[in-house]
């Protein structure tokens, strides 16, 4: 993947990345993911996430 974040101005980015891992955690058995941007995948698209929000 390569890509950015982008508009972030609704959201608050300070817990968006407190909610990905809180997801993956609520949701361990989770194969499929739709995101807002960009193809659907499982569970490397929000390990993405995390890595992106760092």
């Amino acid at each position: 993947m390569n890509d950015t974040k982008r508009n972030h101005g609704d959201i608050n980015l300070k817990e968006w990345s407190n909610t990905i891992p809180k997801m993956k955690q609520k949701y361990p058995d989770l194969k499929l993911i739709i995101p807002g941007h960009g193809d659907a995948g499982g569970q490397e698209l929000l390990n993405y996430t995390i890595e992106l929000f760092k």
